[in-house]
C-alpha cells in the first residue's frame, strides 16, 4: 500500500498555525490520524487468515507492517461460520473455566486482549481456519498512513490537526476561538464516520500482502 507522511501535510496547517515547526504539525496530524482510525474505525483490513490448532486458544495478529497495529475485529469466522465477539469481562461469564483444557471443541467466540492478540474459546479441539475483518490504526512511531485513507479524510483530518495546535497556549499558533471551530468541524465529521462504521461502510482494504518488519 502506498503511504503518506504526515510531514507532507503539514503545508496545509502552516498558514493558520503561525512560527509552528513542521515537526509540531507532523505530531498533531499523526495523533489525529490515530484517533480517527480508532474511534472512526475508517481503515479498514481484511486479516489474512488464522490456522487454529488443537489446544491453543491464544493467537497473534498479522498487521499489514510494522506501523500498524489492530485497532478492533469487526466480524470472525470460523470455517466460513460466524462466531460471537465479546469484551474479556463478557468472556469470562459465558467460560468462568477458561483457559478449559476438558471442554473444547470448535471455537464460538473470539475476544481481543490488545492489539495484538486474541483468544478463541471453545478451546479448539482440532484445526480450524479463522477469518477476520478488523480496522487498523498507525502505532505512535508511524511516520506516516495510508495514502488512500489519509486523500478520503484529509478534510477531517486538518480539522482535529488544527484543533490540537491552535489549543497550545504560550505558542505563537495559540487561538482558543478558531481551535474551537475546528473542533467542532473535526467532532461533527468524526461522529458521521463513526454512524457509517456501525452500518457496516467505510474502506476495505484488499490487500493482505506483509512488508517485513524493520
Amino acid at each position: 500500500m502506498a503511504t503518506t507522511t504526515y510531514l507532507s501535510l503539514t503545508d496545509a496547517l502552516s498558514a493558520v498555525t503561525l512560527n509552528c515547526p513542521s515537526l509540531i504539525m507532523a505530531e498533531a496530524i499523526k495523533q489525529t490520524v490515530i484517533d480517527l482510525c480508532e474511534r472512526g474505525q475508517i481503515w479498514r483490513y481484511t486479516h489474512p487468515d488464522i490456522a487454529l490448532v488443537a489446544s491453543d486458544y491464544s493467537y497473534s495478529f498479522s498487521p499489514p507492517d510494522s506501523d500498524t497495529v489492530i485497532s478492533l475485529v469487526k466480524t470472525a469466522r470460523v470455517d466460513d461460520v460466524l462466531i460471537d465477539i465479546v469484551t474479556p469481562e463478557n468472556a469470562i461469564v459465558s467460560f468462568p473455566k477458561f483457559p478449559d483444557a476438558i471442554n473444547v471443541g470448535e471455537p464460538n467466540t473470539l475476544w481481543q486482549i490488545d492489539q495484538r492478540s486474541l483468544f478463541v474459546a471453545p478451546t479448539p479441539d482440532t484445526s480450524y481456519t479463522l477469518k477476520l475483518t478488523t480496522t487498523l490504526k498507525p502505532t505512535v512511531t508511524s511516520t506516516g498512513a495510508d495514502t488512500t485513507v489519509i486523500q478520503e479524510h484529509l478534510e477531517t483530518i486538518n480539522h482535529g490537526a488544527l484543533h490540537r495546535l491552535l489549543l497550545q497556549q504560550k505558542r505563537d499558533w495559540f487561538n482558543s476561538n478558531l481551535a474551537g471551530y475546528h473542533g467542532k468541524q473535526y467532532t461533527y465529521k468524526l461522529n458521521l464516520l463513526k454512524a457509517q462504521a456501525v452500518k457496516g461502510y467505510g474502506r476495505t482494504s484488499i490487500s493482505t500482502a506483509m512488508r517485513p518488519f524493520a
